[in-house]
């Protein structure tokens, strides 16, 4: 990634509302939002969109394609992408479905703890 080039990142959450809300906290810090409502769409708009997605924002929960399903698929198919989930559920209830080093966001969230988490995956990456 150029250090010019904003960070680009594909948020999927089937939620128009909350990825509404996201959006708009992720765009005012200087990011590029892409948006799926479900992990097919999601799949497609990365196949399609002619740059990188930096980091995979996705809901565990949706209908089809989970986000775990989702988010696996996204880490063997562009191995440079960084996957933050999130969910309604705490940490403790979805801990058997992620590894300990899977970067989560429990839901609810404000702005600064969303920023926070993809700066995160971020400095993780590199």
């Amino acid at each position: 990634m150029n250090a010019l080039e904003p960070i680009t990142i594909l948020l999927v959450d089937d939620d128009d509302q909350l990825r509404a809300l996201c959006r708009s906290f992720l765009t005012v810090q200087g990011f590029q939002v892409l948006e799926a409502d479900n992990g097919m769409d999601a799949l497609l708009i990365a196949a399609e969109c002619g740059r990188t997605i930096d980091v995979l924002i996705t809901d565990l929960a949706m209908p089809g394609i989970s986000g775990l399903d989702l988010g696996q698929a996204f880490e063997q198919i562009w191995p440079g992408v960084s996957v933050l989930y999130i969910s309604g559920s705490g940490r403790e209830t979805v801990g058997a479905l992620l590894s300990q080093d899977c970067a989560f966001l429990p839901k609810p969230f404000d702005a600064e703890g969303l920023v926070r988490a993809v700066a995160a995956c971020m400095h993780a990456r590199v």
